[in-house]
């Protein structure tokens, strides 16, 4: 809607002449002195971005001014050192002055800048907010997935895409994509929790779990998945399957003292537990320590 607008008009013809502030309104400067004064000694003291938005927006709420906060809204432009300043500015163009032209050219203008993805996220979601243009926001996602290379960068856009465009269908696509580049533990525990939050999908969650647990080798990759299976999932069959499969797994003394722990506490089942226990004493790395001996002592006391 917006995207192709012309920005020969960016809004560099607001002129910085005070001759012309009031024009903008019925509110006349010379019936309202001692407010203009004001709002002038205002400006002059004005070093930021922030500081001369804040004070177009008051001149605007009170006098409805729009030269006047034109002219202020265009000062905090030629300020504007970073993305968030730009972004910021460009909103109140939209949203309190209501020049939709002009503030689609900031945006033209923010957006031919090198922006990492976050960035571009960011500012079609101010597009949004300002101008409504969902097309002009699609069309960003759109270059972004494009671009996008791991899960970690999929799942995110389509985190942004749900929350943005309310797009269920674009949002699962792009989680399919993510699955599909899965190569570690991390990525795919963080995936599941995506697919939950996203997409509600409880079953579709539980599968990319039982990915992470391909590359689990330890036991403190196990205890990260395990904590999430718990937290996220709470399926004590899933839970169970992936205890018994790293009971096979697990051969040092330490990781399989960790697993024997864990299915007492989880499950109290206590003839698996010394199971697991029995095994941990018959590694070769089995340490002779006092919390070892302790767990099997306290086992050896339940089963009597």
């Amino acid at each position: 809607m917006y995207e192709k607008t012309s920005c020969n008009y960016q809004g560099t013809n607001r002129s910085l002449s005070t001759e012309t502030v009031g024009t903008g309104s019925g509110f006349h400067p010379g019936e309202n002195k001692a407010l203009y004064d004001e709002f002038t000694r205002r400006e002059k003291a004005c070093r930021s971005p922030r500081c001369l938005t804040a004070l177009a927006r008051q001149v605007l709420s009170v006098t409805a001014d729009t030269t006047y906060a034109g002219m202020l809204l265009s000062k905090a432009l030629a300020l504007c050192v970073d993305f968030e300043e730009n972004l910021k500015v460009a909103e109140v163009i939209c949203n309190d002055l209501k020049d939709l032209n002009w503030g689609c050219c900031v945006y033209r203008r923010i957006l031919d800048k090198n922006l990492d993805a976050e960035m571009n996220e960011r500012a079609a979601e101010s597009i949004l907010r300002a101008l409504g243009d969902r097309g002009w926001a699609r069309r960003i996602y759109a270059g972004l997935e494009r671009s996008a290379e791991t899960p970690v960068r999929l799942a995110a856009l389509a985190r942004n895409v749900n929350a943005a465009l309310n797009d269920f269908g674009w949002s699962r696509r792009l989680l399919e994509k993510a699955e599909a580049k899965l190569a570690d533990r991390g990525d795919a525990v963080m995936l599941a929790d995506a697919v939950r939050e996203i997409l509600n999908d409880n079953d579709w969650m539980n599968r990319i779990f039982l990915i992470a647990e391909r590359y689990c080798r330890n036991r403190f990759q196990y205890e990260y998945l395990i904590e999430m299976v718990d937290l996220k999932s709470g399926d004590g069959k899933l839970l169970s399957g992936i205890l018994k499969r790293a009971e096979t797994k697990l051969t040092s003394a330490e990781d399989l003292l960790y697993l024997a722990r864990t299915v007492l506490f989880r499950f109290e089942d206590e003839s698996w537990a010394r199971r697991i226990y029995a095994k941990g004493r018959n590694a070769t790395d089995a340490p002779v320590d006092r919390r070892f001996e302790a767990c099997l002592k306290h086992l050896e006391k339940v089963s009597v």
